[in-house]
């Protein structure tokens, strides 16, 4: 099983829909210190 059914239910019983930039903000606020310079906050 795969990432997309579990997607599609956080989608569907969350009504949340994760997009690329919720994602980097997520990892900025929780593990900028582990990311690489490249995606740190500017």
């Amino acid at each position: 099983m795969g990432y997309r059914p579990r997607l599609k239910f956080f989608e569907q019983k969350l009504n949340y829909i994760a997009d690329k930039d919720s994602a980097l903000r997520y990892l900025r606020e929780t593990h900028e210190k582990y990311l690489p310079d490249s995606l740190k906050t500017k």
